[in-house]
């Protein structure tokens, strides 16, 4: 049996960049996330965030290849257009973080490296880290505003969630996601003097109400919705659940159960989403109602949840807008 390493996982990105590289108008390629940070194995399964650069508009935006029933790539396929004018990525909240600590792939014609050098130029100067961080929260208040029927919420109010917690993390550093995120956001935060703001962040998900008792159920139910999505969507790929499944014991068994709520209800609400109304949808919906009303966050406690989430933005836009 292969042990996987990050410098496998690596290889097999570009191995995948070289060939399209030959059978599609793919530029340049390059690896981001946690491949790319160094930590990318929980309980032998990972994800490789792997960027491609196209020549031309991509036929698609994203993809997922299985490798194995543990591994697989996660592309998202970019417009060589988008990076057109490298010195207005700096302040773009993902992606130039993105493009600035890659691991490269594929560039011959030095696309990307030309278009990096032009970010990485005064990123961290104050105004461009003020910038971001400012961005992060804007786009925070503008997923809050677009909660406006039931099956955007919480779809929405996640997102609002993850943006504003970022905009506070990226005022020290670069801005957090994946399956470690709750755990990486609360010792960043605790570092900043921020903690409080990481127990918000987990209240509004509502970690106050969660138990752990309760979750070896509730993935149970998850896995059975993650299932029937399969059958509609590639993105609930088996893959995709080994990815998040072992990601959520392996956080519960570290008595750091609390971290698995926003991973679990945006994957859970976009399982639920994809089942839309086809016939066997009903069980479904009727367990994951059940769970959001013990997580505080169904339809009776929306009002109560956005006046907490406004409170909390303006909390943190304070702290964005004197820390220059």
């Amino acid at each position: 049996m292969v042990r996987v390493t990050r410098e496998k996982l690596i290889d097999l990105a570009r191995e995948e960049t070289e060939r399209r590289s030959h059978t599609e108008d793919v530029i340049s390629g390059y690896l981001i996330g946690s491949v790319a940070r160094g930590k990318p194995l929980i309980d032998g399964t990972a994800d490789i965030d792997l960027i491609l650069i196209h020549q031309y508009e991509p036929a698609r935006h994203r993809e997922f290849i299985p490798l194995s029933e543990n591994i697989h790539l996660d592309i998202f396929h970019h417009h060589s257009d988008l990076y057109a004018h490298p010195p207005d990525l700096r302040i773009h909240p993902w992606l130039g973080p993105s493009i600035c600590e890659p691991v490269f792939l594929h560039d011959p014609d030095h696309f990307f490296e030309r278009a990096q050098a032009g970010v990485r130029g005064q990123f961290y100067q104050i105004d461009n880290i003020h910038a971001r961080s400012t961005t992060f929260l804007e786009r925070a208040r503008c997923f809050k505003k677009d909660m406006t029927d039931d099956h955007s919420w919480i779809a929405n109010y996640t997102k609002s969630i993850l943006e504003s917690v970022n905009a506070l993390v990226s005022l020290d550093g670069f801005p957090v996601a994946g399956r470690r995120m709750a755990v990486v956001l609360r010792d960043r935060l605790k570092d900043m003097g921020f903690e409080e703001h990481f127990i918000t962040c987990q209240k509004l998900l509502g970690g106050d109400c969660l138990h752990a008792t309760q979750l070896h159920d509730w993935l149970l139910a998850w896995e059975g919705a993650f299932d029937a999505a399969g059958n509609l969507s590639p993105a609930f790929l088996p893959v995709r659940k080994n990815y998040f499944r072992h990601a959520f014991r392996n956080l519960i068994d570290s008595e750091n159960f609390e971290s698995v709520l926003w991973n679990l209800i945006t994957t859970w609400n976009q399982a639920i989403e994809i089942l839309g109304n086809t016939s066997e949808a009903a069980p479904y919906e009727i367990r994951w109602m059940d769970v959001r009303t013990q997580l505080g966050i169904a339809p009776e406690s929306r009002e109560l949840r956005e006046a907490e989430l406004e409170h909390y933005l303006d909390n943190i836009e304070v702290i964005v807008e004197n820390w220059l």
